[in-house]
C-alpha cells in the first residue's frame, strides 16, 4: 500500500486540524495560490523498513539519524549495536557495523551520518569526534573535534559534513569537514533573538548539493538564515504565523526527555567526558518552537524541508521553501516523523508504528 501526499498552502491551523482525518492510504492535496509558482512536490510512500518481530538488523531500538542516498539506499544509525545499518530501498540488509565503546569503530553517542562515494563520516557527539569509514562499513579513521557539536548537517550525494561547534567561550561556530580534512570554519551562529538569561538554544542546520547552508538559531523564532557554501550571509527564510500550544500529555513528554537529557548528562560525566551546562531550553512549556531540533534538510533540487511543531502524534506538517526564500506551501504526512533525510528522488524517516516499534518509512518524491 501507498500513501499519497501532496502540499497544503492554507493556514496551518486548519491543516492540523484536517490531517487527523485524513487516511494513511491516501492523502488529499489542498493546494494554495501561494504554491503555484514552483513545482509542487507530492510523497508516495514505496516502502518501509523495521517489525517488532522481524529480528536481525531490522529490528529497532533507537534510531538517531536516517540517511538516504540517490539509489534509495537506507543508512540507519542508533545506539545499540550494530551501531550503523545499511539496506536498499526494499530493506534488505547491505551491511553492518559498529557498537558501543570508545576505541576504533564504537560509538557513544553518534548524531549524524554522511554518505558519499568515496565513504563515510560519522559524526559523535559524545565522543566529540568524527569516524571516517569506508563504503563497504569499515572503520578507516577518526578525527577529534575541538568542541561540543551541538549540531550536524550531511550533503545529499557527499560524505561532507558541517557541524555547529560550541566551545562554550563565544558564538557557536560553523565549520565543514570533507572526508579528508580536520574541519574549517565558515562562519558563527547569528545570537538568538530575546534570548534570556539560563536559557539554552537548540540550533539546526543543513546544507545542500551547491553546498550552501540553512542555520537555525532557534526553533521559537521562524527565522532561518542561508550561508553560501564560503560561509557569506545570502539570505533568510521566514514565516510570521503563531506558535501552536501544547496540551498536557506533550508537556508531560516534555518533561519525561529533561530527565531523560539529565540522566545522559550524568552518564557522560561518569564516563569522564564533558557535559553542557545544565541549562533550561529557550521559550516556554505552554507553547511549541515553530521548528523541530535538527528539523531542516535540503533537498536536490535546492528546496529547504522544515520539520515544524505544528503537527500531532498522528501527522507532521512540513515546511517547503523554494531556494530563492520564497514559502512555497506544506507537506502533511499522515504519521509522526522523527529523523529524517532526502537524496535523489527519496524521503526516509524514523515513524513509530502503532505497536510503538520504530521503522523507517521511504517515501519517493514526485
Amino acid at each position: 500500500m501507498s500513501d499519497s501526499v501532496r502540499i497544503n498552502a492554507r493556514d496551518p491551523r486548519h491543516s492540523v486540524r484536517l490531517a487527523r482525518f485524513l487516511s494513511i492510504a491516501a492523502v488529499t492535496a489542498l493546494v494554495g495560490t501561494a504554491a503555484t509558482a514552483q513545482s509542487i512536490p507530492r510523497l508516495v510512500q514505496v516502502g518501509s523498513i523495521g517489525c517488532a518481530d522481524c529480528g536481525g538488523a531490522a529490528r529497532f531500538a533507537t534510531i538517531s539519524d536516517v540517511t538516504v542516498t540517490d539509489s534509495g539506499q537506507v543508512l540507519v544509525v542508533g545506539s545499540e549495536a550494530p551501531t550503523l545499518r545499511l539496506f536498499d530501498r526494499t530493506g534488505r540488509v547491505i551491511w553492518t557495523a559498529g557498537r558501543d565503546g570508545t576505541g576504533p569503530g564504537e560509538y557513544r553517542r553518534p548524531m549524524r551520518a554522511s554518505i558519499g562515494q568515496s565513504g563515510i563520516q560519522v559524526v559523535d557527539m559524545a565522543l566529540r569526534r568524527l569516524s571516517r569509514l569506508s563504503g563497504d562499513g569499515t572503520f578507516q579513521s577518526s578525527a577529534p573535534i575541538a568542541g561540543f557539536p551541538a549540531g550536524a548537517a550531511a550533503r545529499n550525494g557527499s560524505s561532507d559534513v558541517v557541524l555547529i561547534v560550541d566551545n562554550f567561550t563565544g558564538p557557536k561556530g560553523l565549520e565543514r569537514w570533507t572526508l579528508g580534512d580536520s574541519g574549517r570554519p565558515v562562519g558563527s551562529v547569528p545570537p538568538v533573538q530575546g534570548a534570556q538569561p539560563g536559557t539554552i538554544a537548540f540550533p539546526s542546520v543543513a546544507v545542500a548539493l551547491s553546498g550552501d547552508i540553512a542555520l537555525l538559531p532557534d526553533g521559537n523564532v521562524y527565522l532561518i538564515h542561508r550561508f553560501a557554501a564560503s560561509g557569506a550571509p545570502s539570505g533568510t527564510w521566514q514565516r510570521q504565523i503563531e506558535r501552536v500550544k501544547r496540551t498536557p500529555a506533550e508537556i508531560a513528554a516534555l518533561e519525561r526527555i529533561r530527565q531523560r537529557a539529565a540522566a545522559r548528562a550524568s552518564a557522560e560525566v561518569g564516563r569522564g567526558r564533558g557535559a553542557p551546562p545544565p541549562l533550561r531550553a529557550s521559550g516556554s512549556d505552554d507553547l511549541k518552537p515553530h521548528i523541530a531540533i535538527d528539523g531542516l534538510r535540503f533537498d536536490d533540487a535546492g528546496r529547504l524541508w522544515v520539520r515544524t511543531m505544528r503537527g500531532d502524534e498522528a501527522s507532521t506538517i512540513l515546511d517547503v521553501f523554494a531556494p530563492d526564500g520564497r514559502f512555497i506551501g506544506e507537506v502533511i504526512v499522515p504519521t509522526a516523523i522523527a529523523a529524517f533525510s532526502l537524496g535523489g528522488r527519496w524521503l526516509a524517516a524514523d515513524t513509530e508504528a502503532a505497536d510503538g516499534t520504530r521503522v523507517v518509512r521511504i517515501w519517493e518524491v514526485r
